[in-house]
């Protein structure tokens, strides 16, 4: 479930963040994305996955 928030959330945030953090030195690239991610997953995308799939995870 995780890798299903994680995955095409990274790819959405380096394309389009990534030609504007190219010359940004690698520590603050990661912290940058980072922050991104963990409030994008903590918030958004799997809360929304939870409702998604919360008859199969319910079982």
């Amino acid at each position: 479930m995780t890798w299903l928030g994680v995955f095409p959330l990274l790819t959405l945030i380096l394309s389009i963040l990534g030609p504007v953090m190219e010359r940004w030195p690698l520590v603050a690239r990661t912290f940058a994305v980072s922050v991104l991610m963990i409030i994008a997953l903590t918030w958004v995308v799997l809360p929304a996955l939870m409702r998604l799939f919360r008859r199969w995870l319910s079982g």
